[in-house]
């Protein structure tokens, strides 16, 4: 996608040790790259990275502030598993087509709601919190929901692809994990006392991910969105 929209400028969300965007850079040499990411501990390790190629940049910062940043900047911005964690994606959108050029790209792979929680059972809505809490998300959004907040902030969707049941091999391993720390009984409840409480989390959602996949109770979408216009 880089090269198909010629961009010479890319920015990365939420970019963590920056493993995305160092490879990324290192195979594009002739395109900048700027990760910006809110912690400190994610950005030392970035840091590291950028080190080593003169066109990687990592800054510190908030994905709904990014004021740090000029209107009409980047030609494409891309966040992968990172918006499910905003209390306000509409303010990220809006950030997002100000920094970006005219016809600029925002590529979005993230998981969403398949199911609006009106028509949910009950073990759905349960399953749907258990994994909310394993992922530290707040709420997973419907994705129509979603879709209509970049909508509203000038964009029009580019390419939308369902890649669901492509991921459930992966949520597999995570799953096959899960059940054999579980099968580890005494023991694992040991660890469990010991352990921070987000491991416990994150066994739930590697247990419950691949059935809430594979049900249609959650769905994994990568979105392509295009500025309309101008920012102002």
């Amino acid at each position: 996608m880089i090269k198909q929209n010629k961009s010479e400028s890319v920015l990365e969300l939420a970019s963590g040790r920056g493993a995305n965007s160092h490879w990324l850079a290192k195979n594009n040499l002739k395109v900048n790259f700027t990760g910006i990411d809110i912690s400190d501990t994610q950005l030392a390790l970035a840091f590291k990275y950028s080190k080593r190629l003169s066109n990687l940049y990592f800054v510190k910062g908030d994905y709904h502030d990014l004021s740090l940043l000029e209107d009409n900047t980047f030609d494409l911005c891309f966040i992968i598993e990172g918006l499910c964690h905003s209390d306000n994606t509409k303010k990220v959108f809006e950030e997002v087509y100000r920094v970006l050029k005219p016809g600029g790209l925002f590529y979005i792979a993230d998981g969403y709601a398949g199911k609006s929680y009106k028509v949910m059972s009950k073990n759905e809505r349960l399953a749907k919190r258990l994994v909310e809490i394993g992922m530290a998300v707040n709420e997973i959004k419907l994705y129509k929901d979603f879709v209509k907040l970049g909508i509203e902030a000038g964009f029009k969707i580019e390419t939308e692809e369902d890649v669901s049941l492509e991921i459930i091999p992966t949520l597999r391993r995570f799953e096959k994990y899960a059940k054999a720390f579980l099968r580890l009984g005494p023991v694992a409840k040991l660890f469990l006392k010991i352990l921070p409480d987000k491991f416990t989390w994150n066994i739930l959602s590697g247990y419950l991910l691949p059935e809430v996949m594979n049900s249609g109770l959650g769905k994994y979408m990568i979105t392509v969105f295009r500025k309309t216009g101008v920012s102002k």
